[in-house]
Order: structure tokens, then C-alpha cells, then sequence
């Protein structure tokens, strides 16, 4: 039997005694021994379920409940940001700083004579348009500036292609090469680039979980790079991605696809691409309502079928036409 989450950080897997459950700490990597009663408690308080009846003291106890595991993931989320940050620090010999910009305050790391200040600047602009626009950043945004060599170094570790110049370390800190910024072929693609990763540190901040795929498509969706006009007209001599395939396989990061190299230069397009006709689909008010709603438990599509009675397989076959047939209008 599969690990099962409980909340941000917390599994739990079937233990070889009858009876009993491992709890699995994700991070510090605590394993406790517990029996079912205990899950039960732990289900109750950080992964509620909506109640079915309209008793008011259950609606009420749910909504407790709900906060009660946002609280958590949410200093969690700043302790976890200024341990990845420290540890990074430590390995690269920087001290941090703090910089705010309107309603906005930074947390950033690089050595005195490193010239980050306009950089800075122009991040702090493009976080506040999303803050104004989709969510409020609730912590600082934690930033590590790093030279080309120091950066080429983690693109290994991470596995980032060489042609992104940012990336963020477990949804909670954006590490980029600086020296990317005063490059002239990168200015076209800093701005989505930044806004696309910001959203990833916006989502870990309200503990918004999605399939990655679904993730990264609705970052690259919300990074405006693209005119989905054109996208979607490109698209037609593509093959197309099977993303029920993707789901199928439960990995968080496209690098662990089985089909990576194989789909690694149309991914990004192709999950713009599905995002566009899901908003366009179901709206995004209605989306966004689904993602709060099956967030702790990492189920939206679930969720999504029980309500509309529509299937991931649907919105696959459904999303395919939408491309053949606009490309037969244009």
C-alpha cells in the first residue's frame, strides 16, 4: 500500500505489525509508530473533510479544523524557508539582507560587491502584480542570488535545463544567476521566468497542492508568456501529451517523468496549453474554488469528478479537439 499525506510534511504508510501505521516526517524524516485511532485523530485535525450535512456545529468544527492546518502549514512554510535558505548560505559563504518594496519585504543573500539591487527591484515589482492580481504573498520572499558558476552547480543538483536562469528550491526559495539579468537575450524571458516561479513560492505559501504537471501549467499560464492564440496554433503539429499518462505515474517533478526526454521541449507549452482550455472549460473562479477545497489532500481531480462528472481522460480527449478544431478556423 502507497504512502498516503496527511498535510505539507506529514505520510502515512501501512507498518509490517497488524494493526499499526508508520507517520513519516518529510523533511526531518521522524517516523512514529501509531495505531489507526491515532490517524483517525490526525485526519480529523489537519486533513478535515467537508461535512455532507448542513449541521451549523460541524460546518463550524470543519472551518476550525480547515484554519487550524493552514496556521500549521503556514509557519511551517517560514521555518522550512529560513532552514533551505541557511543551508544554502552555509555551502555558498553568503550573509543575508532584507530589502522591502511597497508591501513587499525580501529576504535575499549575496556578497557586498555583488550588484543584485535593480534586480531586486524589478522581482519585487513583478511580486507585488501578483500580489495585487492573484494571491497576497504572506511571508518574505527568500531569494538567493548566485554568480554562473555557483548556479551551474545546483542546475545539476536540480536538474534545471541550462536555459532557466531561476528556479525555486521546495516552492519556498528562488535561487537565480544573477548575472542572467544584465545578459541582452535573457531580458525577454526574465519576466515570465520570475513571475512563473513566484507563483510556485505564492502556492507553497497558502499550501496549495496540485498535481505538478497542473502546477506548472498554471504557473506558466499566469507567467503571460505566451499568446494562447498562437500557443494553441503551434500546437497542431505537435503530438499531443497524454496527461492522465503523467498523472498516472504520482511524481513531483517532471525530471522523474519516465517520458521526460522525450516530452521536455513541449511540456511547458503543452500544460499552458491545458490550463487555458480548463479556465476557458470550467472557469476560474470554479477552479480556484476546487484547488482550496482539495488542497490538503492533493485530489482535484477526484474532487472534480465527483461534483461534474468529468474525468481527467474526458478533459484529455475534450482539450485535443479544442486544438484540432482551432486549427482548422485559423
Amino acid at each position: 500500500m502507497e504512502k498516503i499525506i496527511r498535510s505539507k510534511f506529514l505520510w502515512v504508510t501501512p507498518s509490517k505489525k497488524d494493526g499499526t501505521f508508520l507517520i513519516l516526517h518529510e523533511r526531518n524524516h521522524t517516523v512514529i509508530e501509531a495505531t489507526s485511532e491515532v490517524i483517525h485523530i490526525i485526519d480529523q485535525c489537519i486533513t478535515p473533510q467537508a461535512p455532507n450535512s448542513e449541521d451549523p456545529e460541524e460546518q463550524k468544527l470543519y472551518r476550525l479544523l480547515t484554519r487550524i492546518h493552514f496556521l500549521h502549514n503556514q509557519a511551517y512554510g517560514e521555518s522550512e524557508s529560513y532552514d533551505i535558505l541557511n543551508h544554502w548560505l552555509h555551502r555558498f559563504e553568503k550573509k543575508t539582507k532584507s530589502f522591502s518594496y511597497q508591501n513587499l519585504t525580501a529576504i535575499y543573500a549575496a556578497r557586498t560587491q555583488e550588484p543584485v539591487q535593480e534586480i531586486l527591484i524589478e522581482i519585487l515589482k513583478i511580486a507585488q502584480e501578483l500580489h495585487t492580481e492573484l494571491l497576497a504573498f504572506r511571508q518574505p520572499l527568500y531569494i538567493l542570488f548566485l554568480t554562473p558558476k555557483e548556479y551551474e552547480s545546483l542546475q545539476k543538483d536540480f536538474h534545471v535545463p541550462p536555459d532557466i536562469s531561476a528556479f525555486v528550491d521546495s516552492r519556498t526559495l528562488l535561487i537565480m544567476d544573477y548575472e542572467s539579468y544584465f545578459q541582452s537575450d535573457n531580458t525577454k524571458s526574465f519576466y515570465p521566468t520570475i513571475r512563473h516561479e513566484l507563483i510556485h513560492i505564492l502556492f507553497g505559501q497558502y499550501a496549495y497542492y496540485l498535481p505538478f504537471w497542473m502546477e506548472e501549467g498554471m504557473c506558466e499560464y499566469y507567467s503571460k508568456k505566451y499568446r494562447m492564440d498562437y500557443l494553441n496554433y503551434g500546437l497542431k503539429e505537435e503530438a499531443f501529451i497524454s496527461f492522465p499518462e503523467i498523472h498516472s505515474e504520482k511524481i513531483n517533478y517532471i525530471s522523474q517523468l519516465s517520458m521526460f526526454d522525450k516530452i521536455q521541449h513541449v511540456f511547458y507549452m503543452q500544460a499552458a496549453s491545458f490550463m487555458n482550455f480548463l479556465f476557458q472549460t470550467l472557469t476560474s473562479r470554479r477552479i480556484w474554488s476546487l484547488l482550496k477545497r482539495s488542497s490538503i489532500r492533493r485530489d482535484f481531480f477526484d474532487v472534480l469528478e465527483t461534483e461534474s462528472k468529468i474525468t481527467l481522460t474526458d478533459l484529455q480527449a475534450q482539450w485535443e479537439s479544442s486544438i484540432r478544431q482551432y486549427s482548422q478556423n485559423t
